[in-house]
């Protein structure tokens, strides 16, 4: 036997699990630098909607996800701050632990509008532990509940009307089965949506950035 092959069946096995970590590691990257680069293009098809000066950066690397900043977008909008994570399909017993946990390649949206909105509203699961902090954040004021599909609920602190409440449904009837929440509120960002990426990228970025801007005017 020649003195560099595994003299064992223990070493060779070890061998074996370095060399099939290694694969699943660069297998993983590769298949995450093509995703992102799939979604980066999506979104750059769509940022003209949204006007302003933008900037790109990558998190961590190109694998894992990018950010991008949009200054001086147009009305309702002022600066936005878009973001997507991808999973670590690097190491994939990490990876499986990530999709039973219910996590998913992800799409955030941080916003600051011109104005102050004049109404807050959040669009949650309706059972789920988000709806439970909710409840939980709002104390003695019980919160006003509208459902809306998809799992969805519209959740105020006020009856909500019914141009609200229209605008709701308008936004879940198209993206409702990517929403994991949507936030209007008057401190800072204003505006908070976390959206999962995979199905939503057949439609253009567009549709996103104009649906979400009849949603939160107000």
């Amino acid at each position: 036997m020649a003195d560099w092959l595994p003299a064992s069946g223990i070493e060779r096995s070890l061998w074996i699990i370095i060399l099939a970590v290694a694969a699943g590691y660069l297998a993983g990257q590769w298949l995450n630098r093509q995703r992102s680069k799939r979604i980066g293009k999506w979104l750059q098809a769509g940022l003209g909607a949204l006007g302003g000066q933008v900037s790109w950066k990558w998190l961590k690397s190109i694998s894992a996800g990018a950010e991008i900043t949009v200054r001086e977008a147009r009305a309702p909008f002022r600066d936005l701050v878009v973001s997507y994570f991808l999973l670590t399909r690097e190491f994939a017993p990490l990876w499986l632990i990530e999709r039973l946990r219910g996590k998913r390649d992800l799409l955030s949206v941080r916003a600051v509008l011109r104005d102050q909105p004049a109404a807050e509203f959040d669009i949650v699961p309706s059972a789920g532990q988000l709806r439970v902090a909710l409840e939980a954040e709002a104390g003695s004021e019980a919160r006003q509940w509208h459902e809306l599909g998809a799992g969805l609920g519209l959740s105020t602190r006020l009856p909500p009307d019914r141009a609200l409440i229209a605008r709701a449904e308008a936004f879940v009837g198209t993206f409702g089965p990517y929403v994991e929440r949507v936030s209007l509120r008057r401190r800072q960002p204003h505006v908070m949506a976390f959206l999962r990426i995979t199905g939503i990228e057949a439609r253009a970025s567009e549709e996103l950035w104009r649906a979400l801007e009849k949603l939160v005017r107000t």
